[in-house]
């Protein structure tokens, strides 16, 4: 694959992950909810790809920059910058809160991170946003902090349309970016002779940032 079409590819993640599309890449989270809609069951077949942690994006220099430990109950006391209801991020981060009897603050929403970053970086509140977003020499002036032990991991699928043709150039497209995944897989899946297991059960998936470091090299 091309420079270019690298660069493209990662600045597609760094925007979208955690959006809710309907494209070449979907999401679930860890409560097994999906973004591919109910109505496309039928018609797609969903492969996993990598594992999709999340960081918490503050401005440098920021409070919470100098806790040790963070907590929910700590991350309640700031406001928040966060995708609208019903995006994947948004869901896992009403979720986690809700469970912990905690209701954030969310002063502002947008529909991509780029966007989310830039509120950030105004000084308008903190934000969950997928790890891989952080762009170390666009973002001089915001702080990714691990939020690992808060918020599990998401799993990063391919999705294709069932029962289609994939050509020889897809399938060196996928395995550029995702070797794991065979091209026996994908003709099983799509052909209806079986379903990709759980890796979240089976085994560990490669985290995203793996395709980062393999598209800068």
């Amino acid at each position: 694959m091309c420079r270019r079409a690298d660069s493209y590819l990662m600045d597609v993640l760094r925007r979208n992950l955690g959006v809710d599309h309907q494209a070449v890449l979907g999401w679930h989270d860890q409560h097994d909810r999906t973004t591919i809609a109910h109505t496309l069951a039928d018609r797609v077949a969903a492969i996993p790809a990598f594992a999709s942690s999340t960081s918490l994006f503050v401005p440098r220099g920021h409070l919470l920059t100098r806790e040790k430990t963070l907590s929910l109950k700590r991350l309640v006391e700031f406001p928040f910058v966060s995708y609208p209801r019903g995006f994947a991020i948004r869901l896992t981060l009403d979720k986690v809160f809700d469970e912990a009897g905690l209701r954030p603050q969310i002063v502002c929403t947008a529909t991509d991170a780029d966007a989310c970053k830039k509120y950030v970086e105004a000084g308008m509140g903190v934000a969950i946003l997928a790890k891989v977003a952080f762009d170390p020499v666009a973002d001089v002036n915001l702080f990714a902090m691990n939020v690992d032990s808060l918020f599990q991991p998401s799993t990063v699928q391919v999705v294709l349309r069932k029962q289609a043709y994939v050509s020889r150039s897809m399938y060196s497209f996928i395995s550029t970016w995702a070797p794991h995944i065979s091209q026996q897989m994908i003709r099983k899946v799509l052909e209806g002779g079986g379903t990709a297991s759980d890796p979240r059960r089976t085994r560990t998936l490669p985290p995203i940032e793996q395709l980062a470091r393999a598209t800068i090299a």
